[in-house]
């Protein structure tokens, strides 16, 4: 099997719950998925089975598109509904129009330094940071650099706001609420979040204009067998569809597999113009099979291999 699966997460289990799940539905192959979802979270889910596992990587560093609900007037130990709560005021309507609220996201639109939830997956001395925060031990991680694209309110039923955000990798959504509510002087915490989908698995520019990409509930996938799942699998070239694309004979074909670098003005392509003049560094390398082999990093005018994602070619 290789390809990836758009799973459509359901809430109250985990990403590699769901991912173990698939695997042992249809034999057990290699497999991983592309961006974690909490438990409390559903949506798009990217499972990547086989050589796919190789592109993973860049599909973890592409921008999401949420529909996140947020409860003013509360706060808990894990930012969200889950937690035990910590604080709670009694506000009103009065005091959180909608206009306000409008006022306040619009801070965080564009880049700024984000600090991670206690309870998330990030490591600490080797160890997943909620496992210190379940034991009541405070770990601090520094702050890091996350950029909001879009921040709109699409509904609001006080003390409830649904937003839809655009935003880049490493985006802690439930740390954008805790923010958010910290700047209202509220509190607030998590109360549904559902990611859309995840680029590249989106079409045409903004928010809604899906691709009509297949996108498969759990239990249905549980319910196929490994051919018919196999049915639903995206090529692996997907993922990485933004990438300069390059066609190389059978002789720079294998120069590169085994790790030689080889100067764009050497090779042989009507591409090298577009090449020379262009920005973008990673670019997809097919043989002259148009099978894609590995995934190549353009530095100074040379080509050499980051990634093969074919061994035997």
């Amino acid at each position: 099997m290789n390809g990836i699966l758009l799973i459509n997460k359901p809430t109250g289990i985990s990403s590699n719950a769901v991912l173990q799940r698939i695997r042992h539905s249809c034999g057990k192959p290699k497999a991983g998925h592309a961006g974690t979802l909490d438990p409390l979270a559903t949506g798009m889910l990217p499972i990547c089975f086989g050589q796919a596992t190789k592109v993973n990587q860049f599909l973890l560093d592409k921008a999401k598109y949420y529909t996140v609900k947020l409860r003013l007037g509360v706060q808990t130990d894990t930012e969200d509904r889950e937690g035990n709560i910590i604080s709670h005021q009694d506000i009103s309507d009065n005091q959180y129009t909608l206009a306000h609220i409008e006022q306040v996201l619009q801070n965080y639109l564009g880049k700024q330094q984000q600090i991670p939830p206690q309870y998330s997956a990030l490591k600490h001395q080797g160890k997943p940071m909620y496992e210190y925060a379940r034991k009541g031990i405070k770990v601090s991680k520094p702050a890091r650099e996350i950029t909001i694209h879009q921040l709109d309110i699409i509904d609001f039923d006080f003390p409830f706001v649904t937003c839809s955000v655009h935003c880049s990798k490493g985006t802690y959504i439930r740390s954008l609420v805790r923010d958010i509510g910290k700047d209202l002087g509220c509190g607030a915490v998590l109360e549904e979040l559902h990611r859309d989908w995840s680029e590249p698995f989106v079409k045409g520019e903004g928010r809604g204009k899906n691709d009509g990409l297949p996108m498969l509930e759990l239990n249905q996938c549980l319910e196929l067998s490994q051919s018919q799942i196999e049915e639903w699998l995206l090529p692996i070239d997907y993922a990485i569809q933004d990438f300069l694309s390059l066609s190389l004979d059978e002789q720079e074909a294998n120069r590169l597999k085994f790790g030689q670098r080889i100067l764009l003005s050497d090779l042989q392509l009507d591409e090298y113009t577009e090449v020379n003049q262009t920005t973008q560094k990673l670019c997809r390398i097919y043989n002259n099979k148009e099978e894609l082999i590995a995934i190549g990093e353009i530095i100074e005018n040379v080509l050499k291999t980051k990634r093969l994602v074919c061994d035997d070619f």
